[in-house]
């Protein structure tokens, strides 16, 4: 059994084809929800910018089969995959959770998605002890970035990335704008703690669950609007930001039109955060309006991306010593089954030989042959004690085929496995 990664990113694939297979909540319920019966293990990690199953191949799997069997038949993936096997996709994990594989390098929000897609495989019973193993590592390794080098002191998400593109557009009368935002789940949070952090005096806030909008409201004195929102309330905004997650577009190139009509022709910047996309691509084509999506965020923060990428040298230590770690305990775990099997020949020949000699002892009390078992038991785990720290040690080293081999010779366990 090998573990594997595959899938596609903003790497591999353009926005048009990330968006066809991009699994909101339910559908990645759906989802984990196949794996059950696909593979023995598997996390689903599904965000703006990438699609990605971590799982345990048996030998002759094809992961592209696996991954494909997960979204829908009409996208066409095969030649936007990608896959990496053993430490190289271990390596990738601990890369996307410190940020340095994200479209704006850097960026804090992948790390809480990456501890989600683990806790909801943990719920659907698809995470097994690699991929758990995995997973708590990469959140170790994305903490540790953040708390030990100074990628940290540089914040680099979508939605501050979004404030710095309207902020581009509209410079210091930026605090002056009303702003809509379309969503108030973590990246819509972070939309709206952005502004106010810029000084945005209006923002309006419109989501489907209205008691989450509410809470985002008397948090950041901002105002909540009716959902769905009409071009009324579009009419209103300077700026639009829409990160909903939501698996259909949530604002027409109709209402759009009505509401630019509203405004007479008094331009609107519009930035679409989510995947799939809320906007249709059709409000491009209208006049007064400047839409911008995901793809358009990396120009807007190479300003910052060189300070970011001074704490690279930090950032990729941190990812080689958990890397090697991890490494080290898939070769540590490659030797479980000799330990497995020498710990049971020895207490399986350890009981045997206790009974037989308790058997000739019909006189002892019950607490001396309580002495005599207790004695055959530590004697057993004490003489095993040596060669399982040795093994494990040996296989973390890289020699624990020639050990294992050598104690498999010894003790006779080809039979036993």
């Amino acid at each position: 059994m090998r573990l594997a990664v595959v899938g596609i990113s903003h790497h591999t694939a353009p926005l048009e084809v990330r968006e066809q297979i991009a699994l909101a909540p339910s559908r990645l319920l759906e989802a984990l929800h196949q794996l059950e019966t696909k593979v023995v293990e598997g996390i689903i990690v599904s965000t703006c910018n990438r699609a990605e199953l971590y799982t345990v191949l048996d030998e002759g799997e094809c992961p592209e089969a696996l991954f494909e069997a997960l979204v829908p038949e009409e996208a066409p993936l095969r030649r936007y995959l990608f896959v990496l096997e053993g430490i190289e996709a271990a390596r990738h994990l601990f890369c996307v959770a410190c940020g340095l594989d994200s479209l704006v390098f850097g960026e804090s929000e992948i790390l809480g998605q990456i501890r989600r897609s683990w806790e909801a495989a943990q719920k659907w019973t698809t995470a097994g002890p690699v991929t758990s193993r995995l997973f708590h590592a990469a959140v170790t390794v994305g903490k540790r970035a953040r708390s030990q080098t100074d990628i940290g002191r540089f914040p680099a998400s979508a939605a501050s990335a979004a404030v710095l593109l309207a902020r581009q557009a509209f410079g210091t009368g930026l605090v002056d704008c009303t702003v809509l935002v379309l969503g108030a789940g973590e990246v819509g949070q972070g939309v709206v703690r952005c502004l106010v952090d810029n000084g945005v005096r209006r923002v309006l806030i419109a989501n489907h669950h209205v008691e989450r909008a509410e809470a985002l409201v008397e948090r950041h004195q901002a105002v909540s609007v009716p959902w769905p929102v009409g071009p009324t309330t579009l009419a209103q905004a300077d700026i639009i930001i829409s990160c909903t997650g939501a698996p259909e577009t949530v604002l027409s190139a109709e209402d759009t039109a009505r509401g630019a009509a509203l405004r007479q022709g008094k331009r609107q910047q519009i930035i679409d955060l989510a995947m799939p996309r809320d906007v249709e691509p059709e409000v491009a084509r209208l006049p007064s309006i400047d839409l911008r999506n995901v793809d358009d965020l990396t120009a807007v923060l190479e300003q910052t991306r060189a300070k970011r990428q001074e704490t690279l040298p930090g950032v990729e230590k941190i990812i080689e010593e958990a890397t090697d770690g991890f490494a080290g305990w898939l070769r540590e775990r490659s030797v479980s089954p000799t330990i497995k099997h020498l710990r049971e020949l020895a207490r399986g020949t350890s009981a045997a030989e206790t009974q037989w000699a308790l058997a000739r002892l019909a006189h002892l009390s019950p607490r001396d042959r309580g002495v005599v078992e207790a004695l055959a038991s530590r004697l057993t785990n004490k003489l095993l004690h040596t060669p399982t720290v040795s093994l494990r040690r040996a296989a973390r080293e890289g020699r624990g085929e020639e050990y294992r081999a050598a104690i498999s010779d010894l003790f006779a366990l080809q039979e036993a496995e």
